[in-house]
């Protein structure tokens, strides 16, 4: 049966909650494909601009590209390109990374066409937010945990109003480090697995 010989994933996520916050899959790894997850990842966050943000990212052309430079200092953000030939300042994205083919990609291969590939990615990034438990967040899924941290910060603001008398001057939506990576390979093998395991989402896989 035909395969999908070519295909190109990337994802941002937030450090600090472990969610991924933007994401795309395309048939090549352009320039445009990781500027429409930044646009995701920005949508998701209501639109604003990303000031003060520190965007970290691997070397590859993609992110180092004047079209994707150019954009990140429109929404205000700094960005950080990781050392070449080595994953160290890139931990988070490379974990995704493989958390994504593992659980995904190599066990429910082979693909026919990249538009199934995508529908596939949009079913598993919703399992891994609000899923998927973490142990860098307690054991509960980022989607959860952002939300006690809204409830506890919320909190924390009423508690300083009535003690002062006056709101405190917090951003309710401060911006957060993003990681961003790429996912490619010019081969359909990496898409391929021989026997299929249960569906991912069958799991509430413990890690780390």
């Amino acid at each position: 049966p035909p395969r999908c010989h070519q295909c190109g994933a990337s994802a941002a996520s937030e450090v600090d909650k472990r969610r991924i916050v933007g994401w795309r899959v395309a048939a090549n790894m352009a320039t445009p494909m990781v500027l429409e997850t930044l646009e995701m990842a920005r949508t998701l966050r209501g639109g604003r601009r990303f000031v003060g943000l520190v965007c970290h990212s691997d070397a590859g052309s993609q992110y180092t590209s004047i079209r994707y430079t150019e954009r990140l200092v429109e929404l205000g953000a700094a960005p950080s390109i990781g050392t070449v030939a080595d994953s160290y300042d890139n931990a988070l994205a490379e974990t995704v990374n493989g958390l994504y083919k593992a659980e995904l990609i190599w066990r429910r291969g082979p693909w026919k066409t990249v538009e199934a590939v995508e529908l596939a990615t949009m079913e598993w990034v919703s399992w891994f937010n609000n899923q998927r438990l973490h142990s860098a967040l307690g054991y509960v899924p980022p989607v959860e945990f952002e939300a006690a941290w809204a409830e506890t910060h919320t909190a924390s603001g009423l508690a300083v109003v009535q003690s002062v008398g006056r709101p405190p001057k917090v951003d309710p939506n401060p911006p957060h480090p993003l990681w961003l990576q790429g996912w490619f390979r010019r081969s359909h093998r990496w898409l391929r697995l021989a026997t299929p395991s249960p569906a991912y989402a069958t799991h509430r896989l413990r890690v780390t």
